[in-house]
């Protein structure tokens, strides 16, 4: 009987890994002529290992060497040259296995029906659903609204689409289609009813790449050497020249008594969390305030190898992936729409209304400053 079995192919291996990478492709393209369907979410070791299911009546071709494979799509007449590199220097299957799967392969998943509204639920991801049930859901949160579509640089649809879905929600940033937010969870639920909402989320976890604090007595002279920096020390290049080179990092702890010392004294910092806030203060650093955050350890190690370069810190929250490319825009001296310092001008132009008409409230005519943080 003609069935699908899953298989494991080995691949040769050896090359460099864009190499490698390269022949897993072009060995995945031909396999697909086969009819294999693969797996998702496997270890492909290094792409040197492939997972799928394919049919038994196609398991002898794996035997043969896939470069003449299939026939009809590849004759055999046709010059070895003529076949691709790498896949062209090697036959790519090494080991083909038949595992055990009683269950066989997963079907197909259905094609999604229309969204009921009763169904809009679902747009939101089970733990910011959980933190909605709970009694502390009236504490603002920062979430992630997906969007069905990537708004152009000018349209300000989204914004006033979300902001009529949930009144008094907070808007920090957008990158792409995802927007950060902030508010009580369980305006959640007034988002999911926006038709352009496809999806609601806490920002992802991020874990810090710190492994230790600095070494005390380090030998930074042996440091320099075994990354071969000292040879360009000798030569005079240490930097000096450089416009601005930039560390971009969310814990900048103890590089102000570092100034002068470990780091230069006209090093710059700035804060992308200060104009998230209504107070325009940052958020405070993680961890012990007596403590060197990672982002001054990687300083600390870049004026090591470039000590006359012009450096600047810039902390940015790793959870909102907007603030790092809104600090790659100002590096690059481009024009940039901070999200943040529109809510900002909004705060202020109500509160401009609120004191010249505390009775009435918002009087018809009265001036405000819209627009004034439109770009810097």
């Amino acid at each position: 009987m003609d069935k699908p079995v899953k298989v494991q192919l080995t691949l040769g291996s050896g090359l460099s890994l864009d190499r490698q990478r390269l022949l897993a492709d072009q060995v995945r393209e031909r396999l697909r002529l086969l009819g294999l369907r693969e797996a998702i979410g496997y270890d492909h070791r290094g792409h040197t290992r492939l997972v799928g299911w394919i049919r038994t009546g196609n398991l002898p071709i794996l035997l043969k060497d896939l470069r003449w494979q299939p026939a009809d799509w590849l004759a055999p007449e046709i010059p070895l040259a003529d076949v691709p590199a790498p896949l062209r220097d090697r036959s790519p299957i090494l080991i083909t296995e038949v595992l055990e799967e009683p269950e066989g392969p997963p079907k197909e998943p259905p094609a999604p029906g229309p969204l009921r509204a009763e169904d809009n639920s679902q747009k939101i991801a089970a733990d910011l659903r959980r933190l909605a049930g709970q009694e502390e859901a009236g504490q603002p949160v920062r979430m992630e609204v997906i969007l069905t579509y990537v708004p152009e640089e000018f349209d300000l649809t989204w914004r006033r689409e979300l902001v009529v879905a949930s009144p008094g929600i907070i808007i920090e940033g957008r990158l792409g289609s995802v927007v950060t937010v902030v508010g009580p969870p369980k305006q959640a639920t007034a988002l999911s009813a926006s038709p352009i909402v496809s999806a609601l989320r806490l920002p992802p976890s991020v874990m810090s790449s710190l492994r230790s604090a600095t070494v005390a007595n380090a030998d930074n002279q042996a440091a320099l050497q075994s990354t071969e920096m000292s040879r360009y020390h000798a030569q005079g290049k240490k930097g000096q020249g450089c416009p601005c080179v930039a560390v971009i990092d969310g814990d900048f702890r103890g590089f102000e008594k570092l100034k002068g010392q470990a780091l230069p004294a006209k090093t710059r910092y700035v804060d992308f969390t200060a104009e998230r806030n209504p107070t325009l203060l940052p958020d405070p650093f993680p961890g012990d305030a007596q403590g060197i955050g990672q982002g001054t350890q990687l300083a600390q190690a870049l004026i090591l190898a470039a000590p006359d370069a012009d450096l600047t810190l810039i902390r940015v929250d790793p959870a909102c992936p907007y603030q790092v490319v809104a600090a790659a825009q100002l590096i690059r001296g481009a024009a940039l729409r901070s999200d943040s310092l529109v809510q900002r001008d909004a705060e202020l132009n109500f509160e401009d209304r609120r004191i010249a008409h505390p009775a009435r409230g918002f009087a018809p005519g009265t001036q405000g400053r819209a627009g004034r943080f439109s770009s810097r």
